[in-house]
């Protein structure tokens, strides 16, 4: 961990975790059951943050529905769903502070609330200790809590309450600082020449955020989702003890906070490596889009309300449950729905697993052979919603060295034979 900091990155909690991943310990249930656990986590936090803020306003049942659909809308619409949940270094560097920055929203609500956890000072650390845990797990997260409390300070009204989002705002600069001065952040940097060119950089960030922000946007549940939530937003604004009446941002700067969630998330990889090269970024930024979008509705019917220009806006019973029918085949049969699905219709997770317990029984017999290189062969079938990366065919490859190093094969090395892909 410490060697990470000094060489690699400044992520002093994610490299923590990843160095906990149970393949290392031969845990293979473990594995295969720690994306089960992140899916259950997306929900049950979803519900905890929507109960906190709304549940003055919805019924217990009300509250589980809405918390589903959002995680429904995240899990089916994120970029790769195999890097932000089956993979567990994507899942514990990018996907886990998402899901822990929700904890802190509830957290900090409810210590601006008084419903204080055993003590005002305990709870005010306990919010101190999420930031610099989340800030801890990798440099886009870092950046949006810096832009956060920013926008946090600048906008309380009272300046009790300013003065407690400046400290805030403080220790995230300061968590941030011991992520950005680590000697391993110049060494990974050298690897990628084509770093720090600011045109470069905002330019691609523009059309990345244009590029994700359309799809997302035109995703048919997305569109089912946001005409479902319309109601519900009108709801919200009617019940006086709503969280929405503490809040005085015009809506037209709410209506750029979608799309500049995602430059945020885009930007620091351009900036650092030339390229984008990933998408377990925009996995991060497809969880505070959709936040934010169903907030800036909140927002634009507050103020259309308060301005007189609408009224109501009912969905009878009867077309909001076709709408919610329609919005679940959408899930189950188009975006990663529909990529799951196919991998199971088709048995690619159970060809994938036949294919990969092939290999390790090569590797096992290969290493009392009197050779220096073994080759695998392919892999017949890669489920697009558990891949990630293979071997190479160049037995010098990191990733292949470090395959290698797995099963300890010592200075024999493995390549994979010529594929016809």
């Amino acid at each position: 961990m410490i060697q990470d900091y000094l060489q690699w990155n400044g992520r002093y909690i994610s490299n923590f975790f990843v160095l906990l991943n149970p393949i290392t310990w031969n845990l293979f249930w473990l594995y295969k059951l720690i994306p089960l656990f992140f899916i259950i986590l997306i929900i049950v936090v979803s519900l905890i943050l929507i109960h906190e803020l709304l549940h003055k306003v919805f019924t217990f049942i009300e509250i589980t529905i809405i918390g589903l659909i959002f995680s429904l809308l995240y899990i089916s619409q994120v970029p790769d769903i195999a890097e932000c949940i089956y993979w567990f270094t994507g899942s514990v560097t990018y996907l886990l502070p998402c899901i822990l920055s929700f904890i802190y929203f509830t957290s900090l609500s409810r210590y601006l609330l008084k419903k204080y956890y055993l003590h005002p000072v305990f709870h005010f650390l306990f919010n101190i200790f999420l930031i610099i845990f989340i800030i801890g797990f990798n440099e886009v997260n870092m950046l949006l809590m810096i832009i956060l409390h920013i926008f946090f300070v600048f906008t309380a009204r009272k300046i009790k309450l300013r003065y407690m989002f400046l400290s805030l705002f403080l220790i995230t600069c300061l968590a941030s600082i011991v992520m950005f001065v680590a000697p391993g952040n110049s060494i990974r940097a050298s690897y990628f020449p084509e770093k720090y060119d600011i045109i470069h950089s905002l330019l691609f960030s523009l059309l990345q955020t244009i590029r994700f922000s359309s799809s997302w946007i035109i995703f048919g549940p997305f569109i089912l989702a946001t005409i479902l939530f319309i109601p519900l937003a009108i709801r919200i604004i009617e019940n006086q003890s709503s969280f929405i009446h503490s809040i005085n941002i015009h809506p037209y700067i709410t209506t750029f906070l979608p799309f500049l969630i995602i430059f945020i998330f885009v930007f620091p990889p351009y900036f650092c490596t030339g390229i984008l090269g990933q998408h377990r970024t925009l996995n991060s930024a497809l969880y505070f889009f959709l936040i934010s979008w169903f907030f800036n509705i909140i927002n634009w019917i507050s103020y259309l309300k308060r301005n007189h220009l609408i009224h109501k806006f009912n969905i009878e019973s009867r077309l909001k449950k076709v709408l919610f029918i329609l919005f679940l085949c959408g899930v189950m049969f188009t975006g990663n729905g529909y990529t799951a699905m196919t991998d199971i219709i088709y048995n690619k997770p159970i060809i994938f697993d036949k294919d990969l317990n092939n290999r390790y029984i090569q590797i096992e017999s290969f290493k009392n052979k009197n050779i220096d290189i073994c080759k695998l062969p392919c892999l017949t079938i890669k489920p697009q919603s558990l891949f990630v990366l293979d071997i190479t065919e160049d037995e010098n490859h990191w990733s292949n060295i470090i395959y290698a190093n797995y099963f300890f094969l010592g200075k024999k090395r493995i390549k994979l034979e010529p594929c016809n892909e």
